[in-house]
């Protein structure tokens, strides 16, 4: 079994719905700060994965990188799936919905629906799988340096510098919702709270919450300032530092003995976090399939029906496809953690939850 730091799966679930309005509502920008806020959650729960369940050198490395690729390509290929299907029956039904959902035309482009490595904001089946990309370039560097605190400290400052840097001297180069410095700076932020996160010791769980409730009034924000210049050049930065703090303090954060419909908080907020991948990467096609019989068009209304439908297939998801899976990343897990390292968040035996 696995540590489970803190209570992350609401936070997961808030801000795939955030990402969810970006794509079904017109006119909004809540999306691109909400992902990188989830690389920043990404970022600390995999330097402490490799820290602790992972930390036994080659072994431990291999198997963490192994545990990711089962982690992210079996539900990616159900959306993939669903994809090709509504491609191949009804093409033209689905690029009134959203120009972005055809088939790519170059060759590389097309391999990389495949592998996932390399997707853009071209033409795609899964609108999200440019995160996922991203996801998987720096869960492999954390693999790598994120046992190091000083050379997770480093790639923190040259992240910094490099982001703060571009903005003064080329801002034009940092679109936001595919700057690859910025998301470096995320995933660097959260690899730091894990190693120095103890040196913040007045980041507890409730500066957290007022955090994370900051990021969604910012999102929202975001959604209402699409006209202003800042909001594209500085909203990711924002949102990660932010989201740092959100962090910080939800790591902390335990359950209470408050039930709710005969459930605990804990398996609560679980079951709400298995939902938020899947969601993630289903809520776009399944949008476009109820646009089909009734041509509604993007909107609150598009957003209102979809989501339930598209909760509902991601239940579908983590019920018949990734419980299967969590056998065989089970396997690769050691029966007991190894004790966590000096700053992380206290760790108490249960199953992690793995994020987007």
């Amino acid at each position: 079994m696995l540590p489970d730091p803190g209570m992350f799966g609401t936070y997961r679930i808030l801000l795939a719905l955030l990402v969810a309005a970006y794509h079904l509502v017109q006119g909004n920008y809540a999306g691109p700060p909400a992902v990188f806020a989830f690389f920043v959650l990404s970022g600390f729960l995999m330097t402490l994965l490799i820290n602790g369940t992972y930390a036994d050198g080659r072994s431990g490395l291999a198997r963490f990188l192994l545990n990711r690729v089962l982690r992210i390509y079996p539900a990616y290929y159900v959306a993939f799936a669903l994809g090709l299907v509504l491609l191949w029956a009804v093409p033209d039904g689905l690029l009134r919905f959203s120009g972005a959902l055809r088939w790519p035309e170059t060759a590389s482009s097309r391999i990389a629906q495949f592998t996932i490595i390399g997707q853009d904001f071209g033409p795609r089946l899964v609108v999200t799988a440019w995160s996922l990309s991203y996801e998987l370039i720096f869960y492999a560097a954390i693999g790598f340096i994120g046992r190091n605190r000083m050379l997770c400290f480093i790639w923190f400052l040259l992240s910094a510098q490099i982001v703060f840097g571009l903005y003064a001297m080329a801002p034009k180069l940092l679109a936001v919702s595919g700057s690859v410095p910025i998301a470096s700076l995320a995933f660097a932020a959260g690899a730091m709270i894990h190693h120095f996160g103890h040196r913040a010791s007045w980041i507890r769980p409730r500066e957290g919450l007022v955090a994370a409730g900051l990021l969604l009034l910012f999102c929202g924000f975001c959604e209402q300032a699409t006209s202003f210049a800042w909001s594209k050049q500085y909203a990711a930065v924002i949102a990660t530092l932010i989201a740092a703090v959100a962090t910080a303090g939800l790591r902390h954060l335990r359950p209470g003995p408050v039930r709710i419909g005969g459930m605990d908080l804990a398996s609560l907020d679980r079951r709400l976090g298995d939902l938020s991948y899947p969601f993630y990467l289903l809520h776009h096609l399944v949008a476009a399939l109820v646009s089909l019989p009734t041509g509604l068009p993007r909107g609150w209304i598009m957003f209102a029906i979809a989501t339930p439908l598209s909760l509902a297939a991601s239940w579908g998801v983590v019920r018949y496809v990734e419980a299967p899976v969590e056998r065989l990343r089970a396997a690769l897990r050691p029966r007991a953690s190894t004790p966590p390292a000096p700053g992380s968040a206290p760790w108490r035996l249960a199953q992690v939850q793995n994020p987007t």
